[in-house]
């Protein structure tokens, strides 16, 4: 993929292959069918608060309806800090991360398909670039990121978060400075935003008698995802997981004057900062 050969280094293993790339689109799609395939439904809408009595979660309102539950599982990534406001007991600081990206969906796969990492360059990109099995050529590591606090996650929908154009221009003519195969192909640009606890660790775990939180996995969501689902599963179907949970305890930014002792939150070392 790589014009000049001083721009990458090859390693090769007599054991064969040491790694393998995960396609995000693809494997959520993969487990949302499995998913509808064994029960499930899904509905699409914006979640605007729950109904209570006392300890428990006895609804979710989506778009003005209220939708009964018997547990509720909050994964909503950096827009998790809403969390605050349904449930005033909690706490879910967060910082988010707003980056660009690009997708280019070439005519045919690029061969091989494999990832390059980039030092910080003469564009201000440290550019990522995953060349996929379906056609596509992934690129982060565009420079520029905006970082928003926890009123700004709250106040920005979903639907406004947008590429920056300026970085756009930016990571083209640096991917395009190291390789000819993007040349003839302009990209599609979008956005995400990273959602960062403060000290770098997920939030996994209970948050009241029947609601559990899911989030703060910075880039590593997809990697993450699979055991976040089985961990949370098992919360909600035996009240206990596999995994040792106590580094990632929900309870664990909840200042001490204001925890409440027993089984529902209870007190955790808060781990080391970034």
């Amino acid at each position: 993929m790589v014009d000049e050969k001083s721009c990458a280094r090859q390693y090769e293993h007599s054991k064969g292959v040491l790694s393998c790339q995960v396609n995000p689109a693809e494997i959520t799609q993969k487990m949302l069918d499995a998913a509808l395939a064994n029960g499930a439904k899904l509905q699409i809408g914006t979640v605007e608060g729950v109904k209570r009595e006392g300890d428990k979660v006895i609804a979710v309102t989506v778009d003005g309806q209220d939708l009964p539950c018997r547990n509720a599982v909050f994964a909503m990534g950096p827009w998790s800090v809403l969390v605050e406001k349904w449930l005033p007991e909690a706490r879910v600081p967060m910082e988010g991360v707003l980056s660009t990206s690009l997708l280019f969906r070439m005519p045919k796969p690029v061969e091989p398909a494999c990832a390059l990492f980039c030092s910080e360059d003469e564009f201000g990109c440290h550019l990522e670039v995953q060349a996929r099995r379906d056609s596509t050529v992934y690129v982060c590591g565009c420079g520029g990121s905006g970082y928003l606090n926890e009123a700004q996650l709250a106040a920005l929908p979903p639907n406004e978060v947008k590429p920056d154009p300026a970085r756009v221009r930016a990571a083209c003519a640096a991917l395009r400075s190291k390789t000819s195969v993007v040349a003839s192909v302009e990209p599609e640009a979008q956005a995400c935003i990273r959602p960062c606890p403060p000290d770098a660790r997920p939030m996994l775990g209970k948050l009241l008698q029947n609601a559990y939180l899911a989030c703060g996995h910075n880039c590593w969501g997809i990697l993450w995802g699979p055991v976040t689902g089985q961990i949370i599963a098992e919360l909600v179907t035996g009240g206990k997981s596999a995994v040792d949970l106590q580094a990632f305890d929900p309870g664990r930014f909840i200042p001490k004057t204001e925890r409440k002792r027993g089984r529902h939150m209870k007190e955790q070392p808060v781990g080391e900062q970034w």
